[in-house]
């Protein structure tokens, strides 16, 4: 049975965390804390069975939601965050645009949410879906989809994919010969 263990610095010290907490969110039947990790002010997210030795610290105060980048007057939005980082990967978001086959129509709003643009492909059983979202989980839900999309833009996020499924390629086709 896997045993956790601390992750180290560089100098092989235990790294410490210290986070002002925001929300508990449920991804996938995992449980995630939404916070702000110090000295950064943005968002993170942190799975809370890997966490380990907690203190708190009260002399501490926590970093106010409304001075946390990315945040729009001192709210979260829950679903618009899970949404947009899918698989809970934390750090910023960017514009989306891929084609979809429609028979995946359900998938891509229950991935992306309501705000999600989907318009149809003339001619075609096609989408073509923008969606703003982070480019390591787009990356991830692509391969996971692969048989039913294409991503087009940003090409960062294509060449990625593409470096990646042709190292699967090579992998895959190694083994059978």
């Amino acid at each position: 049975k896997p045993k956790l263990r601390p992750r180290t610095m560089e100098n092989g010290t235990e790294r410490s965390y210290i986070a002002s907490p925001y929300e508990i969110l449920v991804s996938h039947g995992r449980y995630y804390l939404l916070c702000c990790k110090s000295p950064y002010r943005s968002l993170a997210s942190y799975r809370i069975d890997r966490m380990m030795d907690l203190h708190l610290i009260p002399e501490l105060p926590r970093l106010p939601l409304s001075s946390v980048e990315g945040v729009r007057r001192g709210k979260i939005d829950v679903p618009k965050h899970l949404a947009e980082h899918l698989y809970l990967y934390s750090g910023e978001t960017v514009e989306c645009v891929f084609l979809a086959d429609g028979c995946i129509l359900n998938d891509i709003v229950d991935w992306f949410g309501l705000d999600a643009k989907i318009e149809p492909v003339e001619y075609s059983d096609r989408l073509t879906v923008t969606v703003q979202v982070h480019p390591t989980a787009m990356h991830h839900w692509a391969l996971q989809y692969g048989d039913y999309v294409e991503v087009l833009s940003p090409p960062e996020i294509r060449n990625q994919i593409a470096a990646t499924v042709q190292k699967l390629s090579q992998q895959y086709l190694a083994e059978n010969q």
